[in-house]
């Protein structure tokens, strides 16, 4: 199967016979952290690409949109209550574009 490190998305091929009935703890190679691989994630991470472009490019449009604003938020730990209705806005954009593929889990 292959799984994918959900912290730098480098994906590997996992034998299943390493898989026990909770999974797999796993240690990816390139970024070094650690992560739990269980039996339900069997996917191939290129369905994910789509999602990924959408979420980039929705993300980089709402920078830009924003400006320097959107930075400073973020540095003060302020940017969901400064700007917490663009990010909702953003987020019914990135799903009415992607269908019920970008409902979150």
């Amino acid at each position: 199967m292959t799984v994918q490190c959900p912290y730098c998305e480098t994906a590997y091929a996992l034998p299943e016979r390493l898989l026990g009935k909770r999974g797999a703890r796993v240690r990816c190679r390139v970024c070094k952290r650690g992560f739990v691989v269980s039996r339900a994630m069997r996917h191939d991470p290129r369905e994910g690409a789509e999602a990924r472009a959408v979420a980039r490019e929705l993300l980089d449009s709402l920078a830009q949109n924003l400006g320097p604003a959107l930075d400073e938020a973020r540095g003060r730990g302020r940017l969901l209550a400064t700007f917490g209705p663009d990010l909702v806005s953003a987020f019914d954009r990135y799903r009415a574009r992607l269908g019920r593929r970008g409902d979150p889990d």
